[in-house]
């Protein structure tokens, strides 16, 4: 009862106190018309813009590891998800930066998804490592620099690609956001399948992989002509709505619950059964 309180007490603060924070750190990224279409690198000064947008994410981080040591590592990243969720609706779609830029930024957001995404990660580790309950048996014992956890990794990323593409039907924010998190759910799941024992810390070191790629794979599915007139008719594939600063939120909540499920089924496959994966135990053990 107590760690159930204090769980819905460490989300309303990720919520309600540092996500307003985490946001007002994004509108303060100085924007080329003054507006709502920015984001970090698409703004008036990178250096400003990847700074803010690196603030916000430690803030994030910073609940995160919180709740990581007084209840879980579930718990911190779904924290540091919630706080940084924050971000997506104060920064622009794709549509928005195009109208302010007259081109598409690809090259640009995905060099955002690569950076941002690597301190994310880089944080959602440490979340991992020195969260309250890092030996939970679901947390997965294989080494990060394993080829395990590299299995894991690019099942992770693929499938958050998969999920996302089938999810995004349009650039509102919700629906964004929503895709992303479906994204980390289905990369959750398949990499604990396909790797019983990988670490839950491998898997979010697909973060930066799909925040930097989902752009660019989405431009390059995407048929027709000139990119920024297939953007304003709505014509481009589902990865295109889908911004870094969403895959990085979206991932870091849909991952846990992911990873959750997938050992969940894991287990119950290999319940009282030979070869059971290392990391995994029967119930009741």
């Amino acid at each position: 009862m107590q760690k159930a309180i204090l769980r819905w007490a460490l989300i309303g603060i990720a919520v309600i106190l540092v996500g307003p924070v985490v946001g007002w750190f994004f509108r303060l990224i100085p924007s080329i018309d003054g507006g709502s279409g920015v984001t970090p690198l698409v703004s008036l000064s990178a250096p400003a813009g990847i700074g803010f947008g690196v603030a916000g994410l430690l803030l994030a981080g910073a609940v995160g590891l919180l709740a990581a040591r007084l209840v879980g590592y579930r718990d911190g990243l779904v924290c540091m998800g919630l706080a940084f969720s924050w971000a997506c609706w104060s920064t622009g779609s794709v549509t928005d930066l195009v109208r302010v830029t007259g081109s598409v930024p690809v090259f640009r957001l995905a060099a955002e998804g690569a950076i941002l995404g690597l301190v994310a990660a880089g944080l959602a580790v440490l979340i991992v490592r020195l969260a309250r309950d890092h030996d939970d048996p679901m947390a997965g014992d294989a080494p990060l620099a394993s080829v395990s956890s590299l299995v894991a990794i690019a099942t992770a990323a693929l499938g958050a690609l998969v999920a996302g593409w089938v999810v995004a039907r349009s650039e509102l924010v919700g629906q964004t956001l929503w895709a992303a998190i479906a994204g980390g759910v289905l990369g959750g799941v398949l990499a604990r399948v396909a790797q019983p024992n990988c670490s839950a810390a491998a898997t979010t070191i697909g973060v930066p992989i799909v925040a930097t790629v989902g752009i660019l794979v989405g431009e390059a599915l995407t048929t027709g002509g000139n990119l920024a007139q297939a953007i304003y008719a709505g014509a481009t594939t589902p990865l295109m709505r889908i911004m870094p600063i969403d895959w990085i939120a979206g991932m870091l909540l849909g991952l846990p619950i992911g990873i959750s499920w997938g050992g969940s089924l894991v287990e119950r496959h290999v319940h009282d059964g030979p070869g059971r994966p290392a990391g995994i135990p029967a119930s009741g053990a």
